[in-house]
């Protein structure tokens, strides 16, 4: 039995839902070698998370925060194969940050296709809290996609770099059936529990209705909490969230301003320069709602040319998140006649090396 298949396929994410697919195709392929980790090997992941997580001071007091592949809340078998950052890390960096007197300004470098759900509201609660003592801008540089776009909404302002993409706002599960894989092996498995719902929703028989039910309302309330931290981040009734912003798509950069989703187009370091010149953009430290957004002549590549090839790019997004979405569902039919019928040849491989394999498997 694959266990982080198991957690994967009972966890809420607030992901992009091609980097899902990528995500549990690797672990459908783990194997007891994979999953063996050492107290030793955990303790150094744990100082490699938090070497990620270091923030930088520019010499103009510009605190930069790295947030970075896929999130999760702390140190766990996942973030070990799969790296990313931690939402206590990050936390930890902007507290930091907050309290250093040499920092006028933080900056959330940014590029993840969101992640698990566990520890978002926190943070991006957080986020909206510091941004009242000094401004916090969040680079989009170049994704910021599901839970990274719930951060970085929190921000003071948003900024997207030309060619990166915001959004993805929405929320998902899967369930993991095992009954046609156990039945093909000849094993009978029977659950015995105390507890009306105590194993609802478990992987040995088909999903019931009202189990489906219960985790269609789990996600629908995630959502509309998803929904009301961009509402209140970027200052706009929940109802223009649920009736635009992408509805669950990425848009690109220029499209992003426009729908009000971001406030500007401009790289990393034009941002840090503007930054250190001393203008703080659109909106003050104590800003909790963004002005109207316009697209002025000075935002990086935001002309008639940049906006046709958006448009065309955006569409070529728009197509991926199709292909992805059905790769995922695909996956999830899979799942239930995946069978670990011979051993893998790597199985003498060390730990570490198993590592950097399924990283690369995605």
């Amino acid at each position: 039995m694959n266990k982080l298949l198991q957690w994967m396929a009972g966890a809420l994410w607030a992901i992009q839902p091609e980097a899902l697919g990528r995500f549990t195709r690797a672990a459908m392929a783990f194997e007891p070698i994979d999953m063996e980790v050492s107290k030793e090997n955990m303790a150094q992941h744990r100082l490699d998370i938090e070497a990620a997580a270091q923030v930088q001071v520019t010499g103009g007091g510009i605190a930069i925060i790295p947030i970075m592949g896929v999130l999760s809340q702390r140190e766990s078998i996942f973030s070990f194969l799969f790296g990313g950052s931690t939402t206590e890390g990050i936390a930890r960096a902007l507290r930091q940050s907050v309290a250093d007197p040499s920092v006028g300004a933080i900056v959330l470098d940014i590029d993840s296709p969101g992640g698990n759900v566990f520890g978002i509201p926190e943070l991006a609660m957080e986020i909206l809290a510091a941004r009242g003592s000094k401004p916090i801008v969040a680079v989009v540089n170049s994704l910021a996609a599901s839970a990274a776009y719930w951060l970085a909404v929190s921000a003071t302002e948003v900024v997207v770099t030309p060619s990166g993409a915001v959004g993805s706002i929405g929320v998902v599960t899967v369930h993991e059936d095992l009954t046609a894989m156990a039945e093909a092996e000849g094993v009978k498995i029977t659950v015995i529990s105390a507890g009306k719902f105590k194993t609802e929703g478990h992987p040995f028989e088909p999903l019931t209705d009202e189990a489906r039910a219960d985790m269609q309302g789990k996600l629908d309330t995630v959502h509309d909490m998803f929904i009301r931290a961009v509402a209140k981040g970027r200052g706009v009734n929940p109802s223009k969230i649920r009736g635009g912003f992408g509805e669950g798509r990425v848009v690109l950069a220029a499209e992003a301003v426009k729908l009000g989703m971001a406030d500007r187009v401009d790289t990393l370091a034009g941002t840090l320069a503007r930054l250190a010149g001393g203008r703080r953009g659109r909106r003050g430290a104590n800003a909790s709602a963004p002005e109207s957004i316009t697209l002025a002549e000075d935002q990086v590549g935001v002309d008639t040319e940049f906006q046709r090839a958006a448009a065309e790019a955006q569409a070529g997004f728009d197509k991926l998140t199709a292909e992805g979405q059905a790769e995922l569902d695909d996956i999830m039919a899979d799942m239930e006649t995946v069978i670990d019928d011979e051993a893998a040849t790597d199985t003498a491989l060390s730990l570490a090396a198993a590592r950097q394999r399924h990283r690369d498997r995605i």
